[in-house]
Order: C-alpha cells, then sequence, then structure tokens
C-alpha cells in the first residue's frame, strides 16, 4: 500500500464517520421528536378521560330517569370544557406528524364543539361514541410506532442526501481501490 492509498483510506475512512455520526444524531432526534409528540398529545388527552368520566355519569343519570343535569353539574362540565379549550387553544399542532395533528384537531374540534348546557341523552351518548373512537384511533397510531417513525425517515430530505452522499462516497471509494 502506497502513501497516497494509505492517506486515501483514512480520509474516506474519516469522512464515513462523519456522515455516519450526523445520520446517527439525526435518526435520534427524529425518533425524540416524535416520542415528544406523543407525549405532549397524550398529556391533553389524558385530561379529556375526566370529561369522558363526567359524560359517562350524565349517561348514567339519563339512563335511570329523564331528568335535567342540575346546574351545579353543568357549571363543572363547562369548567372542565373550558380549561381544556384554552389548553387546546395554546396548543401548537403545526409541528406535529400529519395522522397525529389529524387526532388533535379532531379532539380540539370536539373540545370546541361540546357544550354542557344543551347535553341531552342522544347528544351525551354521541360525546361519547366520539372520545371512544377518537381513543381508538390514537391508540392505534401509538402502537404503529415504527411503522411511523420508519415513515418519518423516508420523508426526512437530510437523511435522503446524507444517504446519497455515502452512496456517492462508497462507490468512489470502489472506484478509487479498482484504479
Amino acid at each position: 500500500m502506497s502513501f497516497f492509498e494509505g492517506m486515501l483510506s483514512l480520509l474516506i475512512g474519516i469522512i464515513g464517520g462523519i456522515f455516519s455520526s450526523i445520520i446517527v444524531s439525526r435518526v435520534f432526534m427524529i425518533v425524540t421528536t416524535y416520542s415528544e409528540q406523543i407525549a405532549r398529545i397524550q398529556a391533553r388527552i389524558e385530561v379529556t378521560y375526566g370529561l369522558q368520566g363526567a359524560l359517562w355519569a350524565a349517561e348514567k343519570i339519563f339512563q335511570d330517569k329523564e331528568i335535567a343535569l342540575s346546574s351545579s353539574y353543568k357549571k363543572n362540565l363547562n369548567e372542565m370544557l373550558q380549561k381544556e379549550r384554552v389548553c387546546y387553544a395554546e396548543m401548537i399542532f403545526d409541528d406535529l406528524d400529519s395522522e397525529l395533528h389529524d387526532i388533535a384537531v379532531e379532539y380540539s374540534d370536539f373540545i370546541e364543539n361540546i357544550s354542557a348546557e344543551d347535553l341531552n341523552k342522544e347528544k351525551v351518548k354521541e360525546a361519547l361514541s366520539q372520545l371512544d373512537e377518537m381513543s381508538k384511533k390514537f391508540n392505534i397510531y401509538k402502537k404503529n410506532r415504527n411503522k411511523n417513525v420508519v415513515k418519518l425517515f423516508l420523508k426526512d430530505r437530510t437523511l435522503h442526501i446524507l444517504f446519497l452522499l455515502l452512496i456517492v462516497i462508497i462507490v468512489l471509494t470502489v472506484v478509487a481501490n479498482i484504479l
């Protein structure tokens, strides 16, 4: 091995190591961002479990007797809804993955559109059904973690460029060794 070949191999090794470390850093950044997005939405959804419990209780009240909800119950429910509206209004959805964005917007729209004042037996049943369906969508999204992360890798332009450069380096290395 000549001095030139040794230096070329050293240079290729250093450049390959730099690109590999950048790729690994980018992969960890994507996975961390994905996990953070899930945690953010999970925190908001967990608060809606209290709302779901209140609606479930209202459904039980309507099942036993056809009576109206008490004004204090409606007041408490409205306070809970108002707190959630404020939280969802402050939340930024633009940085979320498209599927997760749709789920978060669906929850936000649900919170915006429900009112304790006009709840009746049918509306409570419909609201509980909606909440249950949204929870299922979110749980399915969480279960498909690996598939979702791979989709994010495939969408990332930085990784595309880095892999392309890495392939060029490998091809140049092979060509250099042949010559």
